[in-house]
């Protein structure tokens, strides 16, 4: 895998980490709409970051 490719890998599995941090937050806030949506954008990415592993 490219050194780009790789960068392009990191920074997508950081937003999505980052965006499964908020919908914990959201979770233990009580906030159960705001952690579905979060939860929903994460599902959503996982197929281009499954791609972008196999390049």
């Amino acid at each position: 895998m490219k050194i780009q490719k790789q960068e392009a890998l990191l920074l997508t599995l950081n937003m999505m980490i980052g965006q499964l941090q908020q919908a914990m937050q959201a979770i233990n806030s009580g906030n159960y709409i705001a952690a579905s949506v979060y939860m929903e954008m994460v599902q959503n990415q996982l197929p281009k970051a499954r791609w972008q592993v196999r390049g």
